[in-house]
């Protein structure tokens, strides 16, 4: 309904085109509204005004002579209406002449005209512009109009003087070379020799100076080669010159240091991003102010090419009207092209100075330094078409009309075919993440980031600080910490229930105190040594280990517990903002691990260590551990230590928040090129080193880059013959051999066991489905679940 109610409207009756695309919509939105079973006669009143009123006048009045005053509105006859009308002028339109669709338009006549009138231009309805490639067309040889052989003008082996007789027999004038009249009445006549300044054309000059430009063109001409493109097509018998003009021009762009330089730029509709020639960059000095990896697909090529390219914004301004400007963001590359785009030959320059047309490409260069995508085109390009003759038109621009098409019909000596199709790295995957929605499906519309996570980590940027070799952070507080309760009996009570499961399980015991050690030893936690405890009273949480079976590098954790409190006061974690979701998407993650050729996987450890809290904000974050003994802790008054934390997984979230290809600790990843992969893996390995950060437990679908790795002494997988490699963090999986992924039911065959009601709850809730395969079978169980509470509440 909303999309009826904003339909865009057509104000000319001549353009069929834009009223045959209103009536296309019209006609989608009303059959959609039926599908859903809405009646037309429940909004036909309110949308037939609103249609009408968007159409143009002569067909309204049209509609209003056939529509009776106490007739109910109808969309469905007004959508009758409107196909008929729409139809009858298609058919006119093909049948009748084309010519009688013009626009007026006041035109600037030739210098010699002493007076200005009104001239018909053609009116085109659809703009004749690239919208799937860039065409580029030269012939090498053509028909010389001094000895009629093939071959250029000014390689005429024929003296100056043997030129002009040919000229006075032929009736061509001095200047243009033209037929039929002479310097006088000639409209050129005010250009001037290159060579003498004299008031003839070039080649016709008998002064030393043309002899040598000619020999110099005619050797730049022989050297001069024709250079490889997409498409390259020849042909032997050469035709009269007939090229293909693009739309290019010539805009205005200041450098750093105030002065003003020329860049050739060609429109080109078949690009999606706009780009500009390192060199150009250079020169100018304009500044990165990102960069992006993007994949970019040439015409005629299956498989991109992958690369983090820098993005610049610059300014191209009219060079004689500096107020008319756009400013861009463009990719920086190599090379646009490898063929040479040439200016507006001189019979184009004719037909538009004859017009009155000011041509935006007054440059004499062929190579081109910027190229204007599709993202910016149209703010380049204006409404206003002119058609020159029946292959060539003009487009208004803000830096003058840009030229595109050809003088004839076309044979082709050698085509270059430009076609660039640029994408991100960023996965299509929505419309399979939408099979995960089905649980919330109405509940949570999509939404961007919201406006107090972006305030978060904005706060978390502010208040990091870099000192004695690492990074530091406060705590997120909310508003203060005061009256913050220090939970100092509820941690020592938890820590003796907690040696109480150490006398039961020795090994439970031991594997616990060894990761207290290390997180000792690797600087996590820090041991406080104090008489009273009321020294460091600030806030203790309790702990206790969590086993995880699946887990094949570390299978229990300390998990510290920030909210809990006593007599109903606020937790550590009521005073803290919620940390924001850090972790990238897991099904794009999984998309793209299989996206290229060769996978590999690794496991980070370490990875939190450079990144912490500040000294004033650990007491706030403090444990109890007790001496340890033989098979379980000594917890007296005296033997109770206070442990406290320093760095937390929270920062290191934060800090590799940008990276794709990181989930939890799991560096997942598929490249193209073998070589690529060996060397990213070699050159991450080494430089996460530095700080600390141990990428190990490398594994691969391929038996030649695994061999590479030990090679290079990086920390495998020891089983690599074994083809079944758990993705630990995520709950899968990997078949390398097969390169399938699995869902592990471990947890759900552990929990079917038990009988009672509760167990079949956290049976429905436990399934480890991360990329939510089996979200349609899980939500029926849930639903029966409720349904069985239900019938339970209602007796």
């Amino acid at each position: 309904m909303n999309k009826l109610l904003m339909i865009e409207s057509v104000k000319s009756v001549s353009n069929v085109t834009a009223l045959r695309k209103m009536y296309d919509e019209l006609e989608i939105q009303v059959r959609s509204l039926e599908s859903l079973g809405i009646a037309a006669d429940t909004y036909s009143s309110l949308v037939c005004p609103i249609v009408l009123q968007k159409i143009p006048e002569e067909i309204n009045l049209q509609y209003n002579r056939q529509w009776k005053l106490n007739e109910l509105f109808d969309i469905n006859d007004l959508l009758k209406f409107l196909r008929k009308e729409i139809e009858c002028r298609e058919t006119s339109l093909l049948l009748g002449n084309q010519r009688n669709y013009v626009l007026e338009a006041s035109v600037r006549k030739p210098l010699n005209s002493s007076n200005y009138a009104d001239t018909k231009l053609t009116y085109n309805p659809k703009r004749n512009l690239s919208t799937a490639a860039t065409l580029i067309a030269t012939t090498e040889r053509q028909n010389c109009i001094f000895c009629s052989e093939i071959h250029k003008d000014y390689e005429c082996p024929l003296s100056s003087s043997e030129r002009k007789g040919v000229l006075i027999n032929q009736g061509r004038c001095f200047v243009c070379l033209g037929r039929r009249h002479t310097v006088k009445i000639c409209w050129k006549r005010n250009q001037l020799c290159r060579n003498c300044n004299r008031s003839h054309n070039s080649l016709i000059c008998n002064s030393r100076t043309a002899e040598e430009n000619c020999s110099n063109d005619l050797k730049s001409t022989e050297t001069k080669s024709q250079k490889e493109s997409s498409l390259l097509c020849r042909e032997d018998k050469g035709k009269r010159e007939n090229s293909v003009c693009l739309q290019t021009f010539t805009a205005g762009v200041e450098t750093d240091g105030g002065e003003t330089l020329s860049l050739r730029c060609l429109c080109d509709g078949g690009s999606t991003r706009t780009f500009i020639k390192r060199e150009a960059a250079d020169l100018l000095g304009l500044k990165v102010i990102c960069r992006e990896e993007l994949l970019i697909y040439a015409f005629g090529n299956r498989i991109g090419e992958r690369q983090i390219y820098d993005v610049v914004q610059l300014s191209l301004r009219n060079r004689k009207d500096p107020s008319r400007e756009i400013q861009i963001s463009a990719v920086v590359i190599e090379n646009i092209t490898v063929g040479e785009i040439e200016v507006p030959p001189d019979w184009v320059r004719d037909i538009a100075f004859e017009r009155g047309i000011e041509l935006a490409d007054t440059g004499d260069s062929e190579e081109v330094y910027v190229l204007i995508g599709s993202d910016f085109i149209w703010e380049v390009l204006k409404d206003m078409n002119v058609r020159l003759n029946a292959r060539l038109v003009a487009t208004d621009s803000i830096f003058g009309f840009v030229i595109q098409g050809s003088e004839r019909e076309y044979n082709c000596g050698e085509v270059h075919v430009n076609l660039l199709r640029v994408i991100n790295e960023e996965l299509k995957y929505d419309r399979v993440k939408d099979l995960s929605e089905l649980e919330v499906i109405g509940l949570n519309p999509k939404k961007e980031i919201p406006h107090s996570d972006l305030e978060i980590l904005e706060a978390f940027e502010q208040k990091v600080t870099y000192e004695n070799n690492g990074y530091g952070t406060k705590l997120l507080w909310r508003d203060n910490h005061k009256g913050l309760n220090d939970n100092y009996e509820i941690a020592r009570q938890r820590l003796f229930n907690l040696n109480k499961g150490f006398k039961r399980d020795e090994n439970f015991y031991s594997k616990y105190k060894d990761i207290n050690n290390s997180q000792l030893e690797d600087n996590i936690m820090l041991e406080i040594n104090c008489e009273s405890k009321n020294d460091v009273s600030k806030g203790f949480m309790p702990h206790r280990g969590v086993f995880k079976e699946l887990k094949e590098t570390i299978k229990l954790r300390i998990c510290s517990d920030a909210s809990f409190s006593a007599n109903n006061e606020m937790s550590l974690n009521n005073r803290l903002d919620c940390c924001p979701h850090l972790n990238p998407d897991l099904l794009k993650i999984i998309l793209k691990f299989g996206f290229y050729p060769i996978e590999s996987c690794a496991d980070i450890q370490g990875e939190f260590l450079e990144v912490g809290i500040v000294e004033e904000e650990r007491k706030f974050l403090q444990t109890l551990w007790g001496e340890e003994g033989g098979t379980n802790l000594t917890l007296d008054d005296h033997a109770v230590r206070i442990l406290r934390t320093q760095r937390l997984p929270f920062l290191y979230k934060m800090t590799f928040s940008v990276l794709n290809e990181l989930y939890a600790n799991d560096l997942i990843r598929s490249d193209y090129s073998l070589e690529e992969t060996a060397l990213i893996s070699k050159e991450a390995t080494s430089i996460l080193s530095e700080v600390s950060v141990n990428m190990r437990q490398w594994t691969t679908n391929s038996p030649s880059l695994f061999e590479m790795w030990r090679e290079t002494d990086l920390e495998c997988r020891q089983s690599s013959s074994d083809s079944d490699i758990p993705l630990k963090d995520l709950e899968l999986i990997w078949d390398n051999k097969r390169d399938t992924l699995k869902v592990a039911f471990n947890l759900l065959q552990h929990l079917s066991d038990k009988i009672p009601t509760k167990g079949v709850a956290l049976s429905a809730c436990g399934v480890p489905d991360p990329i939510d395969i089996l979200t349609p079978f899980t939500v029926r169980i849930k639903l029966l679940i409720q349904n069985c509470g239900k019938m339970v509440y209602l007796g």
